[in-house]
């Protein structure tokens, strides 16, 4: 029996499942299956370095039809960068022939038509088209377990219009709008459960306009706005370190300003801050409705400081080094003097030991804590540093496409 006729129904299902991309599929299925069989010693070529090797018809020097690119069984940690002819006894006995990390098609030595990317397993990765070489029409990315992960337009090689991150499990991510390859618009993301995580504008590529960030349990973490991806003007912010409290105050460049008020979460004054150009160089007395003895003083950008509930028990106290909030740090059980928590702060991360203690002061629990990478430069304002990181680090994979561009861009040309 012929092998399409096995495998057909297979695709058709995976075809049926996938519904955002119907009809391109059964396009890449016709032409994957249908086209004339081509003999793998046709061509032999590696398709950007020495690990993989793509395998195809060549028509006066050009690549044409279906080509398809495999990986090297035990691949080399530094392969040699080639678009050379390969030696088809090296391709036999040394790559993977099972299952094809691209499929992708040539008219005159330039990608045109269906583009297919898998997993190492041949489950499809990346469904596209391309057209002169770049990606053009629909797009989509999936899970291996075959549920959709990413989609969106793609026109003249850039993402247009709307895209669409999705979870494993089939929940938004994200919503993305892009005009000529850069987000602009609204964004929205959102929790696993499917809460609201983040909203915001963006103009060319960068957050500019209103935007906040609420966590899962739809609490406020910050609210402001943004001109081309620095923070500006009037910000609330939730503490970090401690549940309860809030700051408001402003941004200029990029960086803490001027006084800033740390409130309860009804808004109530509680302390004024200092900052001078994003490091806290002193702070007011702590306000609480019966008077209390501050402890905390912190004098250009060093010192103690302390925090209060509303009757004046200390909930936590600790270093403040060159204006920002760095070593060791205590915090308390509600409503006493007793320890919970000490070890070193450096900004809003633990590092180090942290000891955790029972209400009478024994030792429960100790946790090592490993140092993070410093997410802002101690000197200028870096648009990477912000308070978004957790938003910029899981929007990378809605950039994606791009990589996957670059890499077919890479692949894609051969010499003699």
């Amino acid at each position: 029996m012929k092998a399409w006729v096995l495998i057909l129904p297979r695709l058709l299902y995976f075809v049926a499942k996938q519904t955002v991309f119907p009809m391109f599929t059964f396009v890449f299925i016709l032409l994957s299956v249908f086209s004339p069989t081509q003999a793998l010693d046709s061509g032999y070529f590696y398709f950007g370095n020495t690990n993989v090797i793509g395998v195809g018809l060549l028509s006066e020097g050009e690549k044409t039809g279906e080509w398809k690119v495999y990986s090297k069984i035990n691949p080399d940690p530094d392969p040699r960068n080639s678009l050379q002819k390969a030696d088809p006894k090296i391709f036999y006995k040394g790559f993977n022939q099972q299952f094809p990390l691209f499929i992708l098609h040539f008219e005159n030595g330039i990608p045109n038509g269906p583009f297919l990317e898998n997993f190492p397993n041949g489950k499809p990765k990346v469904i596209a088209y391309q057209k002169d070489g770049e990606f053009e029409g629909e797009f989509g990315e999936f899970y291996e377990t075959g549920e959709l992960r990413l989609t969106g337009q793609v026109l003249n090689g850039k993402k247009e219009g709307d895209w669409k991150e999705y979870s494993e499990s089939g929940r938004l991510i994200s919503l993305m709008t892009f005009r000529q390859g850069l987000a602009d618009g609204k964004g929205l993301g959102y929790h696993p459960d499917g809460g609201l995580q983040w909203e915001g504008n963006f103009k060319n590529g960068e957050l500019d306009g209103s935007f906040a960030y609420y966590l899962p349990d739809s609490t406020l973490k910050l609210k402001g706005q943004y001109a081309d991806g620095i923070p500006v003007g009037e910000w609330t912010e939730k503490l970090e370190i401690l549940p309860g409290f809030y700051r408001k105050g402003a941004y200029q460049n990029g960086f803490k300003v001027g006084e800033w008020q740390l409130t309860n979460l009804e808004g109530e004054f509680l302390q004024a801050e200092y900052y001078q150009e994003g490091k806290l160089l002193s702070i007011g007395d702590f306000k609480t409705p019966n008077p209390i003895q501050n402890k905390g003083k912190i004098k250009k950008g060093n010192g103690q400081r302390y925090f209060y509930d509303a009757e004046g028990n200390i909930l936590a106290r600790g270093k403040i080094v060159k204006g920002k909030v760095n070593g060791l740090w205590y915090f308390y059980f509600p409503e006493s003097d007793r320890v919970s928590a000490s070890g070193k702060l450096q900004g809003s991360d633990r590092v180090g030991t942290w000891y955790y203690y029972t209400y009478s002061g024994e030792v429960k629990e100790q946790v090592q804590y490993q140092m993070k990478k410093e997410t802002y430069k101690s000197k200028g304002y870096s648009k990477t540093g912000t308070h978004m990181n957790e938003f910029r680090n899981y929007s990378l994979d809605n950039n994606r496409f791009s990589h996957v561009q670059g890499l077919v861009n890479n692949t894609t040309h051969y010499v003699y």
